[in-house]
């Protein structure tokens, strides 16, 4: 039997069976089983108890509501699509290098980041929870700085735009990227950048809105969403200056979960997901895919981080661009 029919039959049966088992451990040892279930219990409540704390500190952005709905909705419905844990920092999860793709010529030189990685958390919204600057002056000025890059990039390269992000909370800075038809050359077209950054729509947006953003700054912890070519994705992995969000390139083509329980259409043996579904990105409705090079860059710690920082944002918007963006007037 195969399908979704067959499918939901095999779950049916299985559930049936775990049924007819602990129903069986009950009449066997009704005291010892009683026990068991009320420490399985116990355990679960402390369990979802801390972790909707943890959710709470996030605190506001993304698309849930923060409160219990939120974290309902992260919970039961987030995590399951999302890649496991470690994933996020291995390099060979990225797509490979299309040669196509514009903006590659940048050269991104990064030494290793000091340190381990930060501790991380959520997944909307997704923050880094230490290694951040304090909320005092520090924090600010590095605000400022990143908001001021944005600005500036803007400035010098006319179809950049500086906005708040329709992808974070509303107060956020947001780098954006406007392409017209004559922009765009046939490479282009083909390359990995139109098809999915060029493409990516926000889930406040229209389908229809020639503004696409790629980079957005987190207000809360000083950290940076954005999205690199593969090749760039690839050296902040390794070089350690950011991960890749749990839910990079869901619902694309290809799925971190097993592919028996996945449909056709979904399942691919690529060794991480990338969308070929320009359609997707061209359609009436609105858009809710993360392209798979999706990541969260660590917060600058100082002066030195920053700079390496605003080269990787360099790096984002030449890989929406299709070409090395100005950076100086």
């Amino acid at each position: 039997m195969s399908g979704p029919t067959g499918a939901l039959k095999h779950v049916q049966s299985s559930m049936e069976s775990v049924a007819g088992l602990a129903k069986g451990l009950y009449a066997r040892a009704p005291a010892s089983t009683a026990t068991l279930l009320s420490l399985l219990l116990s355990y679960l409540i402390t369990t979802a108890r801390s972790d909707y704390v943890l959710y709470r500190s996030l605190g506001v952005g993304g698309l849930a509501p923060p409160g219990p709905i939120g974290w309902l909705v992260h919970t039961f419905i987030l995590r399951p699509l999302a890649m496991s844990s470690g994933r996020e920092k291995d390099p060979e999860r990225l797509p490979v290098s299309d040669e196509q793709v514009q903006g590659q010529s940048l050269s991104l030189d990064l030494p290793k980041r000091k340190g381990n990685a930060p501790f991380t958390f959520g997944l909307m919204p997704h923050r880094q929870l230490d290694q951040t600057l304090p909320e005092d002056g520090a924090m600010q000025k590095t605000m400022q700085a990143l908001a001021s890059h944005f600005n500036k990039l803007a400035t010098l390269n006319v179809n950049l735009r500086p906005s708040i992000s329709v992808l974070e909370a509303h107060n956020s800075p947001s780098l954006q990227v406007q392409h017209s038809p004559k922009d765009i050359s046939a490479t282009q077209i083909h390359s990995y950048a139109r098809l999915f950054l060029s493409g990516l729509h926000a889930p406040r947006s229209d389908v229809s809105s020639p503004l696409k953003e790629f980079a957005h700054i987190h207000l809360h912890d000083g950290s940076l969403h954005l999205v690199l070519s593969p090749s760039h994705a690839r050296i902040v992995l390794a070089q350690g200056w950011g991960e890749l969000h749990r839910l990079a390139g869901a619902f694309y083509r290809g799925h971190w979960w097993p592919l028996f329980i996945l449909p056709k259409w979904l399942a691919n043996d690529a060794k991480a997901r990338w969308g070929y579904l320009a359609q997707r990105a061209q359609s009436s409705s609105k858009a809710v895919l993360l392209p798979p090079t999706y990541l969260m860059i660590y917060a600058p710690r100082d002066e030195e981080e920053l700079q390496h920082v605003k080269r990787i944002i360099d790096a984002a918007a030449a890989f929406a661009l299709g070409h090395e963006p100005i950076s100086e007037p």
